[in-house]
């Protein structure tokens, strides 16, 4: 019956052994654990790479705020300019054959004068737009900020699935264990008895 017994325990010993794969507890929980701490420093690192991230995607944020989206700049109107040119090489023509004080002199000073006016007072420059670089330049930082803090979520996602995996194994080693220190104990008994 002793016997029996014994051969029984040690059956039982080998079939656990064998089911779960573990030649040493110690040793496998020890990687493990090592295994949990790289992951915990990972995850910290990448925690503080996003919080970074989010300073700098802030900042960005603000200055994009303050910038325009285009700029405007002013341009003499060309046509105007060369339309004041053209009146006044007819001004130089007709003074070769007509007298300052003729009607048709007068009218062209008249068109040469308004010309003029128009131009001091600004109102022949023509606004025109253009996008801004530095607000494009922000806004291409501003993407690549985004894109990286989301890389690096998706990372961190990975590393607590990884975490929750670890912990998982841990607490199978854990209830591993104590039945292999019963069956351990259960054997040497069978083996004292015997």
């Amino acid at each position: 019956q002793y016997h029996t017994t014994l051969v029984q325990s040690e059956a039982a010993l080998d079939e656990f052994r064998n089911q779960t794969h573990i030649s040493s507890l110690d040793e496998e929980r020890t990687l493990l654990l090592k295994r949990r701490a790289d992951i915990e420093s990972s995850f910290a690192n990448n925690q503080a790479q996003v919080t970074e991230l989010e300073n700098r995607r802030q900042v960005l944020q603000s200055e994009l705020g303050k910038l325009p989206q285009n700029v405007e700049y002013a341009n003499e109107d060309d046509a105007t300019q060369s339309q004041l040119v053209q009146l006044q090489v007819q001004r130089q023509a007709l003074l070769i054959n007509y007298r300052e004080d003729s009607q048709t002199v007068q009218n062209l000073e008249k068109q040469i004068k308004e010309l003029t006016d128009l131009q001091a007072a600004g109102q022949t420059r023509v606004s025109k737009q253009s996008p801004s670089v530095s607000h494009q330049d922000i806004e291409v930082d501003l993407n690549r900020a985004q894109a990286q803090i989301y890389g690096i979520q998706e990372a961190q996602s990975t590393l607590l699935r990884q975490r929750a995996e670890v912990e998982r194994r841990l607490a199978e080693l854990d209830s591993g264990n104590t039945k292999l220190q019963d069956l351990e104990r259960q054997y040497q008994m069978a083996d004292l008895n015997y």
